[in-house]
């Protein structure tokens, strides 16, 4: 029978071997270029009427004050 040291310390190098391996793996390659972009999908539909709104303020029209009179104009006949 081995001692326990002996398998403990094989576990351990087991272990190390598998993460050894796994880091080595990423991908050390050049990224692509970008693939050609796809067409417009189709135009959704409508979504649901929504509530109505708040009444609006009276639409009464605002008036300054009288002017002034003008000039009186030329009278006919006389001339």
């Amino acid at each position: 029978m081995a001692p326990q040291w002996l398998s403990c310390s094989t576990a351990v190098f087991l272990l190390l071997v598998h993460i050894t391996a796994v880091i080595t793996q990423s991908c050390g390659g050049n990224p692509g270029i970008p693939g050609i972009p796809g067409t417009h999908g189709p135009n959704g539909m409508d979504g649901p009427k929504g509530v109505m709104g708040d009444p609006g303020e009276a639409g009464q029209p605002i008036r300054g004050k009288k002017g002034s009179s003008g000039l009186r104009g030329p009278q006919d006949g006389l001339g």
